[in-house]
């Protein structure tokens, strides 16, 4: 199996252990950027799995036919379900039109504070803005 994710997402311990529990399947990491990426997929040596940044290109990878329907899989399981998901996995459907409804086409490897927005309470409590803090990201950005 071929990958793109790579050794700081993806130990070599952790490709021994998978690799111990499944003899038949031996893990490739293949280091890539997005365009190399996209170079492989256009000259279809395309890895197995891949790893994308979800908000910014599972849309294009869904609408271009390169992401495979999740749903038969899931229907097959005996180890997950979709309802074993929480509501913020529903960001990898796509109905033909828009994510969040639909099959499933991908799954969120984790989540981390590197795309939070944090704010400054007191900043908003110092009276320099009239309200205590925005109400949703554009307001935030519209405050500062």
């Amino acid at each position: 199996m071929r990958t793109t994710i790579p050794p700081a997402e993806l130990s070599q311990e952790q490709i021994k252990e998978f690799e111990r529990e499944y003899p038949n399947i031996k893990i490739e990491q293949i280091p890539a950027d997005e365009s190399k990426q996209m170079a492989m997929i256009a000259s279809g040596t395309a890895p197995d799995v891949i790893r994308i940044s979800g908000v910014q290109q599972f849309p294009t990878y869904v609408t271009r036919g390169l992401a495979l329907d999740l749903d038969p899989y899931f229907a097959k399981s005996k180890l997950i379900k979709q309802d074993d998901l929480l509501p913020i996995a529903n960001f990898f459907k796509y109905n033909g039109v828009t994510s969040g409804s639909g099959n499933f086409f991908g799954l969120p490897k984790d989540w981390s504070p590197d795309q939070t927005l944090f704010i400054n309470k007191k900043l908003f409590a110092s009276g320099r803005h009239s309200s205590s803090g925005p109400e949703n990201t554009a307001r935030l950005f519209g405050a500062l």
